[in-house]
């Protein structure tokens, strides 16, 4: 996972750890002057419960509204016969496989062509051939992440290959 992608997905668990804290801990009080004051105490983030609990975490219906992480470093090359893609994997142990998106490069359909499940720790890099393509057309190749709770994640960056006659 590059470091821009880590970055933002430490920023990301971090304003959600902050929202949830914020959200279980902020209770209206009154002051000495009568008037209603917000305080907040932080609370330990933990894993999500089944019900919510009364432990400060979110529970597993809240975590699973939360998207995936796209995978990143997508690179396609072009071999004769075929395009090689080549991406990282998220790091997400809650990933379950990779789809994979092609367009023409003229196109705003995107078409997806294969899965790729998650193997191992998620950390290392993927490889999938793609063995359909056609002279003389260029493409584009998105990848999203798909969770266990099949939620997808936004499209990865673009890929593109013209494939000359």
């Amino acid at each position: 996972m590059s470091i821009t992608h880590r970055f933002r997905f430490a920023v990301s668990v971090c304003v959600i750890l902050f929202y949830v804290c914020a959200c279980n801990a902020i209770s209206t009080q009154n002051s000495e002057e009568g008037s209603e004051s917000l305080s907040a105490t932080p609370t330990q983030a933990v894993a999500p419960t089944q019900d919510g609990g009364d432990n400060g975490g979110i529970t597993i219906e809240q975590d699973s509204l939360i998207p995936p992480i796209p995978p990143s470093q997508v690179r396609a090359i072009l071999f004769e016969g075929f395009v090689e893609l080549r991406w990282q994997g998220t790091g997400s142990d809650i990933d379950v496989q990779y789809n994979i998106y092609r367009r023409l490069s003229n196109s705003d359909y995107w078409e997806e062509i294969s899965i790729v499940p998650v193997k191992d720790s998620n950390r290392g890099e993927y490889v999938f051939h793609d063995d359909t393509i056609e002279s003389g057309i260029s493409y584009e190749y998105a990848i999203a992440a798909l969770n266990h709770y099949g939620k997808e994640s936004s499209l990865s960056e673009i890929a593109k290959v013209e494939i000359n006659e």
